[in-house]
């Protein structure tokens, strides 16, 4: 497991993770956004940053970590680095964690305040970040993020151009191997009694009845996406997708969007959610683990590390 997350399974980590199991995959997400401070590290570990990862479908394989938001936080902490030091950094991450874990806010507030940072982070002073880093990812620095993200659209062409709200459909250029990352669940027939003849018959399963998966070949896919599941891939990401830092994938189910997903140039995920960037649960969550196995993509839910050995 620990070489799993990268981990050098010290003496000290050991009895951390034997005390409690969850502070080692705190230790490894802390690590990978960029903090390599012991004393931080080793003190990572709280309920709450350890329930903001699982809401946000955590995992782990060969080494890497990966859980939603992922890159946002990688580059706010890489950004704060030239700014501050790590205690400071650290103690934003934390005031995000808290403000997350409250009940009484809305999670996606957190989560697209973080994917909208990563759209404008070059436009931003140093002054801004540092505001931002005060703050935490909260619903004034979201705000404020979201403003700059509509600024772009309006005022710079090539932005607006994929993202804006009567931007034409633009076509990517997706490779094959990516676009055969489309799938349908379950069988492609079921099995039923005719009630004339009382024998069996076997009939094509519809498409509404079965988890589909597509790829977002064009932004007004992705705008429409972005629109039915309530997250920010309509604007957010067309411009990443059109220079191939990234493949969308999404599923529908009984004629809803039900998951997104955000694939990385070497097939690794980045993020996959449900509506509204809530963790995916129940026949959602099975979808996608078919899914993952029949592309033959890792699979592994890190919070169920109390069962490693």
């Amino acid at each position: 497991m620990f070489e799993n997350l990268d981990i050098k399974p010290t003496k000290t980590i050991r009895k951390m993770y034997q005390k409690n199991p969850q502070s080692v995959v705190c230790y490894a997400a802390a690590k990978d956004m960029g903090f390599s401070d012991v004393n931080i590290l080793q003190k990572s570990y709280s309920a709450k940053f350890y329930l903001f990862l699982n809401a946000n479908m955590i995992s782990f394989a060969g080494g890497y970590t990966t859980y939603g938001c992922q890159e946002g936080l990688k580059q706010f902490v890489e950004d704060l680095l030239h700014i501050t030091n790590q205690k400071t950094a650290w103690n934003s991450i934390e005031r995000t964690v808290e403000y997350f874990t409250q009940k009484r806010n809305n999670e996606t507030i957190v989560t697209d305040g973080i994917n909208s940072y990563i759209q404008c982070r070059e436009e931003l002073t140093d002054n801004e970040k540092r505001e931002i880093m005060r703050e935490g990812f909260n619903q004034y620095t979201h705000d404020f993020l979201v403003r700059r993200v509509n600024e772009l659209i309006v005022n710079d062409t090539d932005f607006n151009f994929f993202a804006g709200p009567s931007a034409p459909a633009v076509t990517f250029e997706i490779e094959q191997k990516f676009l055969d990352l489309e799938y349908k669940t379950g069988e492609n027939h079921k099995k039923i009694i005719n009630l004339k003849t009382n024998k069996e018959e076997y009939v094509p399963v519809s498409d509404e009845d079965r988890y589909c998966f597509y790829v977002a070949r064009d932004s007004k896919t992705l705008r429409t996406v972005g629109s039915e599941m309530h997250n920010c891939v309509g604007w957010c990401y067309p411009k990443s997708v059109e220079k191939r830092h990234c493949t969308i994938v999404y599923a529908m189910y009984k004629g809803k969007y039900r998951i997104c997903i955000e694939v990385t140039p070497d097939f690794k995920i980045r993020q996959s959610l449900g509506p509204c960037n809530q963790p995916l649960k129940g026949d959602d969550l099975n979808a996608y683990a078919e899914w993952c196995h029949e592309k033959n993509i890792s699979f592994t839910r890190a919070f169920m590390v109390r069962m490693a050995v």
